[in-house]
């Protein structure tokens, strides 16, 4: 494991991204944090934690340790990462309160508003989820654009005239 790893405002990322192999970097990654929390218990190390808990497709203990992390102080990250557990729980009411909040606090978070229009399209709201969607493209259309013409998420509604108008925008 890296030696030498803050916590600080970008830490859990930072720290995550240092690891070497894919599956092994959260494994020591979660340690590292578990250790950090020894002696450091805030937000970040919380964060980071369900980061690399998520990433072990640890869904459940992922919730708690976002949770832990918005109870000492909410930030966007938190609250968005926590969406993306809960999503993958297929828990997706919880999971679109969680985006929502994320997006109060942050109201131009792309992962935030794309996430919250996969949900959407989960819980079969489509003319809202393509809202979203649009505001997703109109802030950063090239990166989400590729994203969105192979996310199975919006199968359901790939041949929606709206949904192919955005696709077609973002190419161009």
């Amino acid at each position: 494991m890296n030696k030498g790893l803050n916590v600080n405002t970008a830490g859990f990322l930072t720290a995550t991204q240092q690891f070497s192999e894919p599956k092994v970097n959260y494994i020591e990654a979660l340690a590292f944090y578990d250790a950090t929390l020894q002696t450091h218990p805030d937000r970040y190390a919380w964060t980071g934690r369900g980061s690399a808990l998520l990433n072990l497709g640890q869904y459940e203990e992922a919730v708690t340790s976002y949770d832990r992390a918005i109870a000492l102080q909410a930030d966007e990250t938190a609250w968005y990462h926590r969406g993306e557990a809960l999503f993958h729980l297929g828990r997706y009411q919880e999971a679109l309160r969680s985006y929502e909040r994320a997006l109060e606090i942050e109201p131009d978070f792309e992962a935030a508003l794309y996430s919250k229009a996969r949900t959407l399209t989960c819980l079969n709201q489509v003319e809202l989820a393509l809202q979203y969607l649009e505001a997703t493209l109109e802030l950063s259309p090239k990166e989400y654009g590729a994203i969105l013409g192979k996310d199975s998420c919006f199968d359901g509604i790939r041949n929606h005239p709206t949904f192919q108008a955005l696709i077609n925008r973002s190419i161009n």
